[in-house]
Parts: structure tokens; sequence; C-alpha cells
């Protein structure tokens, strides 16, 4: 066998145990929580939660001190507008 041709063999052989030590650990850990899944999973899904009662919470806040007469500064603006991207990602984080 070429040299090249065993590291290549290797290689896919350290790539697939790499894979499979992986998928057991998260299958082990879903299996084993009271939830049905990941830690990781569960501190995202409590991440986008927070990011999103944040961002309603800042556009109300925002909704209640709007002068009519007096537009929005750029800061406010870019404010808001990040507000509603986050509770657009956490929708569609949500729905996946």
């Amino acid at each position: 066998m070429n040299p090249l041709d065993a590291i290549s063999l290797a290689a896919a052989v350290v790539q697939f145990t790499d894979f499979g030590v992986r998928l057991l650990s998260e299958t082990m850990q879903v299996y084993k929580s009271v939830s049905g899944m990941t830690s990781q999973t569960v501190e995202l899904k409590t991440i986008k939660d927070d990011l999103r009662q944040l961002s309603q919470s800042i556009e109300g806040k925002s909704a209640q001190l709007a002068v009519p007469i007096k537009p929005p500064r750029k800061s406010e603006q870019n404010l808001l507008r990040l507000c509603r991207t986050c509770q657009e990602l956490s929708t569609e984080l949500a729905n996946t």
C-alpha cells in the first residue's frame, strides 16, 4: 500500500471514529436528560427566549415613549431594527 493511501485511510478512520463518539455522546445526553434535549440545545433555547422577551420589552417601551412630533433618532431606529431582527430570528429558530 502506498504511504499516502495509508495516511488517507488512517485519517478517514480517525474522522469516522470521532463522528461516532460524538454521535453516541449526544445520544446518551439526550437519553439521560429530562427535557429530551442536549444541554446545549436547552441553553440556546433559553438565550433565544430571553432575547425575544428583551426585544419585545424594548419595542414596547419605545412605543410608549415615542412622541409623534419628534422623529426617532438614528440610534433609536437602529435599536428598533435590531429588536425586530431578534424577534424574527427567534421565531425562525422556534419553527426549526
